[in-house]
């Protein structure tokens, strides 16, 4: 999931800063790495505390 969101959104967000021009794949790229370094560590650690706050909220009686 981290590795799909990342290159997905690091994707959107080059093409929108710098276009589809050239090196654009090598941007994306690049940037693509840069954002699953960080995003898979932080959901791996919020990831356990998403599923417990929507146990909480969506179960009847969740603790």
């Amino acid at each position: 999931m981290s590795f799909f969101m990342s290159t997905l959104m690091s994707g959107v967000v080059t093409l929108i800063n710098t276009g589809l021009s050239e090196g654009f794949l090598e941007r994306w790229l690049r940037a693509g790495v840069a954002a699953w370094v960080i995003a898979f560590p932080l959901i791996s650690l919020i990831a356990p505390l998403a599923h417990r706050l929507t146990r909480k909220f969506v179960e009847p009686g969740g603790d």
